[in-house]
Formats: structure tokens, C-alpha cells, sequence
């Protein structure tokens, strides 16, 4: 018997640009094995895009979401806003 806990640990936050946006996000960082995902406020997984270093945030709704980049070393994120 046991507990078992997983720990994700969140380096410094990604380049991500422009902040606010109202259309496509720029991510410089990313490469061809990196995983993009999109969050809601709330933990809900919106989006995700492989290899890109330009994603479509135009069709979400107004608000606040964690832009979550992952590679095969780390973990890394950023809150963009995203507009009308």
C-alpha cells in the first residue's frame, strides 16, 4: 500500500508573442517534438498543436488561458490573453 505522487515542475515561463492576442500566437521555442497545449482557466484542455511555432487562437473565446509547452525536457508555460 502506498500513495503515489506525480510533481510537474514548471520552469520559466515561454516566449510568447503577441500578448494580448486577438488571432495567432508566436512561439519561437517551439520545435518539431514539442506539444503545445491550451488551457482554460479552469484546467480545461482546449487546444493542443505538435511541432508549431505558430498556433490559431482566433476561434477561443475572450479570456485567460495557460499556454502549456512541453518537450522531451521540460515543461514550461505562459498566460496569454486572448481578445475579440
Amino acid at each position: 500500500e502506498g500513495e503515489y505522487n506525480q510533481h510537474i515542475i514548471f520552469n520559466d515561463e515561454i516566449l510568447a508573442y503577441p500578448n494580448p492576442t486577438s488571432s495567432t500566437l508566436n512561439i519561437p521555442s517551439s520545435t518539431d517534438k514539442s506539444i503545445i497545449e491550451v488551457y482554460t482557466q479552469s484546467g480545461q484542455l482546449v487546444r493542443a498543436f505538435a511541432g508549431k511555432e505558430k498556433i490559431a487562437l482566433a476561434s477561443l473565446s475572450k479570456g485567460i488561458y495557460l499556454v502549456v509547452l512541453k518537450n522531451e525536457k521540460s515543461t514550461s508555460s505562459v498566460k496569454v490573453i486572448v481578445l475579440d
